[in-house]
């Protein structure tokens, strides 16, 4: 039996402590007070009826928008009910959920790319001057290292590995490397000018080369220069100038260079007399024979396809 009253005389809408919404209603009698259950509905959000025994049902997830609502009062144990009754509930976008704040987090998103952007272009710029710097100085550095006539293998060979160290992002050992080929350079160029060097000059030019073989062969191999002097010194004594460089060069790459480890030795001994100038190089390498044979390996030799004619 359909009742048209007491009808329910009182309804809440409310929000929870977790982001959702509270809906509560109340019968407009006491003379069932205990014996009552509620039923829920609202259009476009659920499907279904939800029970409720003290009139509170929680919606946890509404989202903002203008619903109906539909109510109906049970007494238990008795085909007895109110009228459907219906109320009209608005949900106000919360804060975050409001169009100025999405607008303000999609400029903050936009700026944050864009800010992200700017900044990888000038890394891509700062990398791509630093190379273009590095290639103009080892350009300058080809032609100086040619008029100062340096072994072209051994200018070739320095270019390449700081060439290589830029390929492979280490700015560092292509940046010492290059100082130090540069001051090289500037050593051999002021050498070519003259016709005696002292011997502290030479040393000061065997040590920058072979910190240089040294960047190049990752430290393969040690180096110890001694100077013995008797009765005179470095500064006062004088030689041909690069006398000494190419027999140190051809102990690093006919000896030391063909070790598989990182145990070479170079050590160069320098004994100074009043009228004699003494050189002893001496290395761990695997020596000229077994160098040569590696390169035959390598290279096979064509020489004996050439005819002299005289």
């Amino acid at each position: 039996m359909e009742m048209s009253y007491p009808k329910i005389s009182k309804f809440w809408f409310y929000p929870d402590d977790c982001g959702g919404y509270y809906i509560a209603s109340a019968f407009g009698s006491t003379a069932f007070l205990g014996n009552i259950h509620y039923k829920y509905y609202i259009s476009g959000n659920n499907s279904y009826w939800l029970t409720s025994n003290d009139g509170i049902v929680n919606y946890p997830s509404l989202k903002p928008g203008t619903y109906t609502i539909h109510v109906k009062a049970f007494v238990n144990n008795l085909n007895l009910s109110t009228q459907e009754k219906t109320f009209t509930i608005i949900v106000t976008p919360k804060w975050w959920q409001s169009l100025p704040f999405k607008f303000f987090i999609g400029l903050l998103i936009l700026a944050t790319i864009l800010l992200i952007v700017q900044r990888r272009i000038a890394t891509i710029k700062k990398k791509e001057s630093e190379k273009s710097d590095i290639d103009k100085k080892i350009s300058a550095l080809e032609l100086s290292a040619l008029q100062s006539q340096m072994n072209p293998h051994f200018i070739f060979n320095s270019l390449s590995s700081i060439q290589s160290f830029i390929n492979t992002n280490k700015k560092y050992d292509a940046n010492e490397l290059l100082q130090k080929f540069s001051l090289l350079v500037r050593l051999y160029l002021e050498f070519s000018r003259k016709q005696v060097i002292s011997i502290q000059q030479e040393i000061d030019s065997l040590k920058l080369y072979t910190e240089i073989e040294q960047l190049r062969f990752n430290n393969k191999f040690s180096v110890t220069i001694n100077i013995h002097a008797d009765g005179a010194t470095a500064n006062d004594t004088f030689i041909p100038p690069m006398l000494v460089q190419p027999l140190v060069e051809n102990a690093i790459n006919h000896g030391l260079y063909h070790r598989t480890d990182n145990n070479g030795v170079l050590l160069i001994d320098i004994t100074i007399k009043q009228n004699e100038v003494t050189v002893i190089i001496d290395d761990n390498g695997i020596g000229r024979k077994e160098a040569k044979k590696l390169r035959n390996k390598l290279f096979p030799s064509i020489g004996n396809k050439l005819i002299l004619i005289e």
